[in-house]
């Protein structure tokens, strides 16, 4: 059974093809439940992880909060893009799945199976020869776009949403529609945004389409009625799926950007981008990936078949076919010429030729949530390759029409299999219960069993060995902020940077956490910490601040430090650093700076730190020469400094005060390098840093005060 009833046919086709092509493309290896071997990369990763973390975590309102994955920057189950419905599925099921388990060879699996059912419903609506209905729903199964997908998104290879949309949108006469509409839509939610996206805008059109074909008449406005009655049902039924799913977690200030980027070219259809044996790629600009839309060889050809044999014999009747199709289906025709305009963008790509269209920021602002705008040429996708085929069908005998699409057939099936024969090469690594990982000592077990949490200092999204720290904290139970996530919300992350910055400076780390360190701030870090009581080593190559983890009968830990090896070479007086990229005044900074640029290094937070070293006890004055953050509403930033603990002098900068000034080094600190140790840590305040973005100037949500140029020490 099916939309309508089709007979069993349809059925073990589904069956049968989706299997199938399942086997041949993707391989047994990744229906293993406890097999992850194929999982260890980039994207993939996350969406294990953050089902991982899911699993274990108790269930919350909303039903996708997924705390442990994320901590304090928001995280759901969503924007680990885990697939919210499985997660769902088997997350009551927990104790009883082995670990690890996962569900991601199963859903590649039903993908297969459910494209080919419902590409088979489509072409029931073009032929009722049933061969052509199998020859032409195969067309859908090895279409390159979906096996594309395959490749790492793989709640995006769920396109048979889609074909079951067109067949709704195409099927005027279906009974109980809304039902289905409703859980077409609400599966897309838990699924994905961007197909949620491509699935309501066929709806819409499908509204559209009932609303104009009623007429002008009591029953329009009867209809009008039951329109909007639908339409409230199905959108508060997708509103409460988007809200379980977790889609509202992370909803205020979403660091968002890239549309134009993912584009679309309009030529794109017909560029293989490396998976053809015969055709060659074009030549293009721009990110491709996303705008990857090539519609294979064998449907290009039946296209040609179309152009150069039928159209010149039969060129009415084509354009009689289009015409009543378009009168037939006005909206649909609409929103698929819409979601393909989305898809290409402002920044319109043909070729190697490109032409910027203007628009305002504010609705590119808006677009940019949904940035792989190349993803939304998927419904004029297949909907293309179904009027081919129809085209086919309707100017082409019988006899003929099964040659060519047999030829046709085969001809895409081949001609794919550059793609998935490594596409087949890469889930076919040899299975496995765990990923490679370097954290062999003992060590990393005992922490697991003492801590609750594991930190990354500075927190980040995908920043480095994100993966490494969450395997870690997922096999021992712990939660973690080391994660890759699709959205971050600013607010959420620029705190938990500031908090992460004191904790640095204060040295009073969490006693339930263990803090993974960026080499970047070691020694801030190896300057604050309390190493009667809190162990600072690198362990594995990882280095690490494991609170009050000292005691007075524990053994030492290999690898342990302190700041003696962080120290910078010694300064000479007048010796000047500078701060520009790829000079060595970098090793010289503490915490609270932002990376390197050609000109300088701009502070990064209301606080900042620098290391000097001296290699004499006559110095008297640092000298630093810098350019300060002002502007009209913001016209002065103040400097407040103190030298081992003991407060310099003040500095205001203005836009009439010079680019050098001089912080006089306290007698205190003086007798201090006369007596004991030849080191300064400059500390430096900003009571006035803000962020650009707060000011009117640019999108800069970094906290700035001073751009740092060089420093003499005199």
């Amino acid at each position: 059974m099916g939309l309508e009833k089709k007979g069993w046919a349809s059925l073990f086709y589904a069956i049968g093809a989706g299997t199938f092509a399942f086997f041949s493309f993707i391989g047994a290896g990744a229906l293993l439940p406890k097999n992850i071997a194929w999982l260890n990369e980039g994207d993939p990763a996350t969406f294990y992880l953050g089902w991982s973390f899911f699993r274990h975590t108790p269930w919350s309102i909303p039903l996708g909060l997924n705390p442990h994955y994320g901590l304090e920057l928001s995280s759901s189950i969503l924007f680990s893009d885990s697939n919210p419905l499985l997660a769902f599925l088997f997350k009551p099921f927990s104790a009883l799945l082995p670990e690890p388990f996962q569900y991601f060879g199963l859903w590649l699996l039903i993908c297969f199976v459910l494209q080919a059912w419902f590409a088979y419903q489509l072409m029931s609506l073009i032929s009722k020869n049933d061969l052509i209905r199998l020859l032409g729903a195969s067309f859908f199964i090895c279409a390159p776009t979906l096996i594309w997908r395959m490749q790492g998104h793989y709640s995006l290879s769920g396109h048979f949403l889609i074909l079951a949309a067109l067949y709704l949108a195409l099927m005027p006469s279906l009974q109980r529609r809304i039902i289905y509409w409703a859980v077409l839509l609400v599966m897309a939610a838990l699924i994905h945004p961007y197909l949620l996206v491509m699935v309501g805008a066929l709806w819409c059109a499908d509204c559209l389409d009932r609303l104009i074909h009623a007429g002008w008449s009591l029953k329009c406005l009867w209809f009008f009625l039951s329109l909007f009655l639908e339409g409230t049902i199905i959108f508060g039924l997708v509103f409460f799926a988007c809200w379980q799913a977790g889609y509202f977690a992370v909803i205020s200030d979403l660091i968002s950007s890239g549309y134009g980027e993912y584009r679309m070219n309009v030529l794109s259809i017909i560029d293989p981008q490396g998976t053809s044996y015969l055709l060659p790629d074009l030549a293009k600009n721009g990110n491709s990936f996303e705008g990857f839309n090539y519609l294979g060889l064998g449907v290009i050809l039946l296209g040609c078949s179309i152009l150069f044999y039928a159209l010149p014999t039969s060129f009415a009747k084509c354009t009689q076919l289009i015409f009543r199709g378009i009168g037939k289906w006005p909206a649909l025709a609409l929103g698929l010429l819409c979601l393909t305009a989305f898809a290409i963008t402002h920044l319109v790509g043909i070729g190697s030729f490109e032409y910027n269209i203007s628009l305002p920021q504010s609705i590119i602002n808006i677009a940019n949530h949904f940035r792989a705008s190349g993803r939304m040429f998927w419904p004029a996708y297949y909907f293309m390759i179904l009027t081919i085929l129809y085209f086919v069908i309707r100017l082409f005998s019988t006899r003929v029409a099964i040659i060519l699409l047999t030829l046709a057939l085969l001809i895409q099936y081949i001609d794919a299999s550059k793609m998935w024969l490594d596409l087949r090469a890469k889930y076919s690594a040899p299975p496995s219960t765990a990923w490679p990982h370097s954290m062999t000592d003992s060590f990393w077990n005992r922490a697991g069993l003492q801590y609750k949490k594991v930190r990354w200092i500075m927190p980040g999204n995908r920043s480095e060995n994100w993966q490494a720290i969450a395997s870690y904290a997922a096999t021992h139970g712990m939660a973690t902020d080391a994660v890759y996530l699709a959205r971050t919300n600013t607010i959420a992350l620029s705190d938990a940077q500031k908090k992460a910055r004191e904790t640095l400076l204060s040295g009073n780390y969490e006693a339930d956490s263990l803090y993974f360190l960026d080499e970047s701030i070691l020694p801030q870090a190896a300057l604050n910490f309390d190493s009667q009581r809190d162990l600072f080593a690198k362990i594995d190559g990882f280095y690490i601040i494991a609170p009050r983890w000292k005691c007075s009968t524990c053994q030492a830990e290999k690898g342990e430090m302190n700041i003696a090896n962080f120290l910078p070479a010694p300064l000479a007086l007048g010796e000047r650093l500078v701060f520009k990229k790829n000079r060595p005044g970098l090793e010289y900074l503490g915490g609270g700076w932002s990376l390197q640029e050609d000109w300088g290094t701009w502070s990064d937070g209301a606080k900042a730190m620098i290391i000097l070293p001296v290699n004499s006890a006559l110095a008297k004055t640092i000298l630093i020469e810098a350019r300060p953050l002002l502007y009209a509403a913001h016209h002065q930033q103040v400097i407040q400094a103190s030298i081992n603990g003991v407060t310099a002098n003040k500095v205001t900068l203005t836009v009439n005060a010079p680019t050098q000034f001089a912080i006089a080094i306290p007698l205190a600190v003086q007798e201090q390098l006369r007596s004991k140790t030849k080191l300064m840590i400059l500390k430096l305040q900003f009571p006035d840093a803000v962020r650009p973005m707060d000011i009117g100037m640019g999108e800069d949500s970094r906290i700035l005060a001073i751009g740092l140029i060089s420093l003499v020490v005199q």
